[in-house]
């Protein structure tokens, strides 16, 4: 029993090296293809000799042959080509090369008894029997409409002028004057005049401030104080107010 169970055995191991060993043959045979496709000789040729030492059905050893003076003729070698030709064709004498192949080749495949790949003919296009003309109703025929009288020296009259825009384009703006144009100059200019003088108002109070520090009787220390503060006054306002004018300045060279 144990005898018949190692015979099975090594029957399977034989058989699943046997299917593996013709994947690797297609799976290089496919790989080589595609190099001569993307006219790659020298690694097509390579994968061709890695696929010739497989386990090969004779349809691809056939194809193998055929590859090979594919990539011969590719490369130069027209008598290594010539060669893999005759073979691949004693191994099958139908083959035929792919689609695309330069003349040249095709000539090089023929001198060895090698047939030219024909296209399958078309089939004959059926032409469409012709539709039954429709019965022709009693419609009374109209006569031709005459043309439009002219009358001599009249011309056609010219088409309407379009004086309305285009919606796309902006609308003209009408010229600012001189003055709106100087408003800007005119605010900043007041500003700074302002300014100027709520400075002059600062200094003022300062000095009455230190004039009523160093006087000796107090109706004089009183008189300056007042003085000073009214000038600090008057300064704190005209400096708000030329800020103002600031603003407006601003706002108006941002508007032009």
């Amino acid at each position: 029993m144990r005898a018949v169970l190692g015979w099975i055995a090594i029957v399977q191991l034989l058989w699943a090296g046997s299917a593996r060993a013709d994947e690797l043959a297609t799976l290089a045979l496919s790989q080589a293809k595609a190099f001569y496709q993307a006219l790659d000789y020298e690694r097509c040729l390579k994968r061709l000799k890695r696929a010739g030492t497989l386990k090969l059905s004779e349809p691809e050893r056939a194809e193998v042959a055929l590859y090979q003076g594919l990539c011969g003729a590719g490369l130069g070698q027209s008598k290594a080509a010539r060669k893999s030709f005759q073979r691949a064709l004693e191994l099958d004498p139908q083959l035929q090369l792919p689609l695309g192949t330069s003349p040249r080749i095709v000539e090089l495949f023929e001198e060895v008894g090698g047939k030219r790949r024909t296209r399958p003919a078309e089939a004959p296009a059926v032409a469409a029997a012709p539709a039954p003309a429709a019965p022709a109703a009693d419609v009374p025929s109209a006569s031709p409409a005459e043309p439009p009288a002219v009358t001599p020296g009249l011309k056609p009259a010219a088409p309407p002028v379009v004086t309305e825009r285009p919606a796309f384009l902006p609308q003209a703006q009408p010229p600012k004057s001189g003055v709106v144009r100087a408003m800007p100059y005119v605010l900043g200019g007041a500003s700074l005049a302002v300014l100027a003088t709520g400075v002059v108002f600062g200094v003022q109070a300062r000095s009455f401030e230190s004039q009523a520090r160093g006087a000796h009787f107090d109706s004089d220390m009183a008189s300056f104080n007042r003085q000073a503060a009214s000038r600090a006054r008057t300064a704190n306002i005209l400096f708000v107010g030329s800020g103002v004018v600031a603003a407006a300045t601003v706002v108006s060279a941002l508007l032009q």
